[in-house]
């Protein structure tokens, strides 16, 4: 409806529709109807990540504009001008992984890091702990209150802990200038000096498993229980 309408504050309209290849039928048909006779005064921009899965007919009637990561060194340099100390800018740069606006935001919001921070503190305290006393430590992705909060917090959590087993496997290989989380390279280097590669591939497998499991609604407190079982031993 809103796209019939006359702009009164600009002379277009702009709509953006997220994710297009996941829209159900009913939704994606009725986007169809929209583009084939779009008012001459408004622009509908959609994005997807695999634009394969987008309705052919709606991709045939779209003009395809393909977005690239930004280079590190130029996001780095970007937060560099806006304030941010040297060492803070490459690793937000690093963990942007070429997304100038997330590591905008993220240094604008430093609770963002603080989190991560805190993932990953945890992360490497379960390594270190044996599999017996393990399951005490799940608690603190926990909120007793609201399950979707707890599955919010296991994602998060996981999403980073995917990004520590990556640099560690990548530390093992020899490559320490590729770590992303770069704070973090001293425990790095200490798990894949004492794990093999077979280790730490299986230890992030398992993890991105626990997180495709949280996103499938499977109970939160079985799939970090699980998780915190099958990580290894660094004790």
């Amino acid at each position: 409806h809103q796209s019939s309408l006359h702009p009164y504050l600009a002379t277009r309209k702009v709509f953006i529709v997220r994710e297009a290849s996941i829209l159900e039928n009913e939704a994606a048909n009725r986007l169809l109807k929209t583009i084939e006779e779009p008012p001459p005064d408004t622009v509908i921009i959609l994005t997807t990540n695999d634009a394969d899965q987008v309705l052919p007919t709606i991709r045939s009637r779209c003009r395809e504009v393909g977005l690239r990561t930004v280079p590190l060194a130029t996001v780095a340099k970007g937060l560099i001008d806006r304030g941010v100390d040297g060492d803070q800018a490459d690793l937000l740069a690093r963990l942007s992984g070429g997304r100038p606006g997330w590591a905008i935001s993220t240094s604008d919001n430093p609770a963002q890091l603080t989190r991560r921070d805190d993932h990953l503190t945890l992360l490497e305290t379960i390594l270190e702990t044996r599999r017996a006393r393990r399951l005490a430590l799940a608690d603190r992705l926990e909120d007793s209150r609201q399950v979707a909060r707890t599955r919010e917090r296991m994602a998060a959590a996981f999403e980073d802990w995917v990004t520590w087993w990556r640099d560690a496997l990548v530390c093992h290989a020899g490559c320490p200038e590729l770590i992303t989380n770069t704070d973090r390279e001293g425990a790095l280097r200490q798990a894949s000096g004492r794990l093999d590669a077979p280790q730490i591939i299986a230890a992030l497998t398992r993890t991105r498993e626990a997180w495709a499991h949280i996103d499938a609604n499977v109970n939160p407190r079985l799939a970090i229980e699980g998780l915190l079982l099958d990580l290894p031993d660094l004790t």
